[in-house]
Formats: structure tokens, sequence, C-alpha cells
């Protein structure tokens, strides 16, 4: 079980007048940014998230992985992107499988991205 969003909060403020006040804030360590650009979320999919996931339902969902242990998968990414593998483990609350990879005659495990495979067949490039 793990958090949706953990060690992150939403809020609306005025980023050029109050980001320094934001960030002096009590128990917060910074605000979401790369680089010099800080990504703003819309006001809708904020609603989109709060129909979702409405506060007095406080359930446990269970989200499956759209892949199995044992699936053939394509790489995507990387020096090994066009090769065909077999998923032998999920890895537990994150974005990450092993794989198996043929290497110098022997097969190994390696761990990647979900986002660096897809599906043989399937149209779209990644697997979220």
């Amino acid at each position: 079980m793990e958090a949706l969003f953990p060690g992150y909060i939403f809020a609306r403020f005025d980023l050029a007048n109050d980001l320094r006040a934001v960030n002096a804030s009590s128990n917060v360590t910074g605000v979401l940014r790369f680089a010099d650009f800080y990504p703003k979320i819309s006001n809708d999919y904020v609603e989109e998230l709060r129909a979702e996931f409405p506060e007095e339902e406080n359930e446990i969902r269970i989200i499956e992985p759209e892949i199995s242990e044992g699936d053939e998968v394509v790489l995507t990414e990387g020096p090994m992107a066009g090769m065909k593998t077999i998923v032998p483990r999920l890895m537990s609350g994150q974005d990450r499988v092993r794989v198996l990879l043929k290497w110098l005659g022997e097969e190994r495990e390696a761990e990647v991205s979900l986002d660096s495979l897809r599906i043989p067949g399937e149209i779209r490039g990644k697997m979220r």
C-alpha cells in the first residue's frame, strides 16, 4: 500500500509573489520544478482528482499494473531498444520491473522503467 502522491501537497499561490514564502513554510522542502520551470496543474485536473478520490471515501484502491509476470515485452529505450524479452518479476510499489536480457551468452535480470517497455503489437509506445 502506498500514497498516490507521497510527500506532495497541492497548493494554489501566485508564483511570482509567494514562492519565497511557500518555500520558507514549515514542513515544505521545496516547490516542484524542472530546472527553472515550475509546472502548473490546471483546476480541471485537480477537480478530476477530487472527483476520483473523494475525501469522505477513505478506501484503499488496488491499481493493477498493465503487465504481469511472464509477459513478453519490447524494450523501447536505450542500447537494447527493439529487443523482445520476458518479465520474470514485478517490483512492488515502483514504476520498474525486472526483465531477462541475453548478455554475453547468458540470461541475466535487469531492472528497467515501465516507461521503457511496450507489449508487442501494442500501438502506443509506452506501458502507461
